[in-house]
């Protein structure tokens, strides 16, 4: 047994009898999944190369029976992949595997914590609990494993059903509706950038997450994994536009939703998304798949819709005896409260901070020199917020606006209430409304909303009269009402939509 760091892993990967080996592992691994394999790994390894490669093995040169490997950063473990590796694992068979994972958490237990989220199902766990030094740095915790199974005459009865089949007619009625598996590396790529911005925009406006714009390494590993036949990838298009997609990891007969999976926000309202996941069982049983794994997380929502099966996972934290005893406390508060007060979505948990915060109307505001004041107007709610010019440096008077794109309002300039100014954004376009994301030198400066009649106000009453809304405007746009009146002009929209804007968010100060 042995652990080898950093320029010794990317020394052995070059030896073909090692690599052989490994192969072999998988195939003898009762719980290995796609990303235990080789070309997972490896491909991680080499984009993520600030992370240091670390491999536990205890191949002597001919015979492997177990295989560890990991990413260190700031002397915590992981597993490669981090998120994008749903199931992290060591690799060995029943005989050897207590004799391996306990040796080989033996070796690192005192010099690194680890993090392993989410363990397989059929993977052998009972050591922890007969093992003393370790059961006392080990944290464990289960989890469901929602999977559906690709059976098809069940699926088509669910597409069927008057809801699901009123909803794919008024999708028809737009257009042609197709479902489509993309093969061609090339139509992958093609496609990739639009999926990322769905994904990102949904992931940001619920989670405060943008790990895809935050790190493109992360588009390459899946554009890299596609080539190496890991990834299934499907779309659901009306006409020529993606309205949903799926791209999730291959484990023999079995796809993960574990990649991508996006709806467009503008369908929100026909359910895009479960309508694709029924289709993809579909097409994934003509394919010989038999199943779909809906994976942990989030199994109250529409993955309990869809389950026909629960398995049960694990995970497993790593780290001192006291930091053990601690984690295994706050798990348990956090439980009883769950129970006594419901589970609250962090969706919601952002919209109630948000709302909560004080308006400070239109009076004098005290500033701090070389800061501006930054305006929204979320949900009914007018805001603002005090921020460095630097955060919005080089913007010039040449402005120009595009019509909801949604890459433009990823690209929001500020940090603070980013999250906040998506999943406003989400809950407008869902909503019915249309938006104009105006820019200056390529910098996103204000965000113009249309709000038809017959949209709901914040208070969820119907509105009786269209009007137009800005969510977000920087003082970069001296003369907003000039532009507002551009884009009436370019769209045809009714010119007295002008006297409905809410004037007073225009008065922004620029400190010299």
């Amino acid at each position: 047994m042995k652990i080898l760091k950093g320029k010794e892993v990317l020394a052995l990967i070059q030896d073909t009898s090692f690599i052989g080996c490994w192969d072999q592992l998988v195939r003898e691994c009762p719980w290995a999944t796609v990303f235990q394999q080789k070309e997972f790994v490896l491909t991680w390894y080499e984009l993520f190369s600030d992370q240091t490669p670390i491999m536990i093995t205890d191949w002597n040169g001919e015979v492997m029976t177990g295989l560890f490997p990991l990413v260190e950063s700031d002397r915590q473990l992981s597993y490669p992949g981090n998120n994008l590796a749903e199931y992290q694992v060591w690799l060995s068979n029943p005989k050897n595997n207590t004799s391996f994972i306990t040796k080989g958490l033996e070796l690192i237990r005192k010099e690194y914590t680890l993090h392993l989220k989410y363990i397989p199902s059929k993977t052998p766990l009972d050591w922890v609990s007969n093992n003393g030094p370790l059961k006392n740095s080990i944290f464990l915790k289960e989890y469901p494993q929602p999977v559906m199974e690709c059976d098809e005459e069940h699926l088509e009865r669910e597409l069927k059903k008057k809801n699901k089949k009123e909803k794919i007619n008024r999708l028809k009625r737009q257009g042609e509706l197709s479902f489509d598996r993309v093969t061609s590396v090339d139509d992958f790529n093609t496609i990739l950038p639009n999926l990322v911005e769905q994904n990102e925009f949904r992931k940001g406006a619920i989670y405060g997450k943008l790990a895809f714009l935050e790190d493109s390494r992360r588009v390459d590993f899946l554009s890299k994994t596609f080539e190496k036949n890991l990834l299934h990838a499907s779309i659901l298009r009306l006409n020529e536009e993606i309205i949903a997609s799926n791209v999730g990891f291959i484990t023999g007969e079995t796809v993960h939703l574990q990649g991508l999976n996006t709806h467009s926000p503008f369908y929100a309202k026909h359910s895009p998304g479960i309508l694709h996941f029924l289709m993809l069982g579909i097409h994934l049983k003509k394919d010989h798949f038999r199943y779909f794994d809906l994976t942990p997380g989030g199994v109250d929502g529409y993955k309990a819709k869809l389950a026909t099966t629960y398995h049960t996972c694990y995970e497993i934290q790593m780290d001192s005896v006291f930091a053990t005893k601690k984690k295994q406390v706050k798990d348990v508060i956090k439980s009883k409260a769950k129970t006594l007060i419901g589970k609250k979505s962090k969706k919601a948990s952002i919209l109630s901070d948000l709302f909560n915060t004080p308006s400070k109307g239109n009076g004098s505001v005290n500033h701090q020199e070389g800061q501006i004041e930054i305006y929204f107007n979320i949900k009914g709610h007018q805001l603002n917020v005090t921020a460095g010019k630097k955060e919005l440096k080089n913007v010039i008077k040449a402005i120009s606006y595009k019509k909801n794109e949604i890459a433009d309002l990823l690209d929001f300039p500020l940090d603070i209430k980013k999250t906040e100014f998506l999943s406003d954004a989400m809950y407008r376009i869902e909503n019915g409304q249309t938006f104009y994301a105006i820019k200056g030198s390529d910098q996103l400066i204000a965000t113009l909303w249309f709000i038809p009649i017959g949209t709901k106000d914040p208070d969820g009453n119907k509105r009786t009269r269209e009007q137009l809304e800005f969510s977000y405007l920087a003082p970069s746009l001296d003369k907003p009402t000039s532009t507002v009146c551009k884009i009436i002009k370019d769209h045809g929209l009714p010119e007295h939509l002008i006297s409905t804007l809410n004037m007073p968010l225009f008065n922004t100060t620029l400190l010299e």
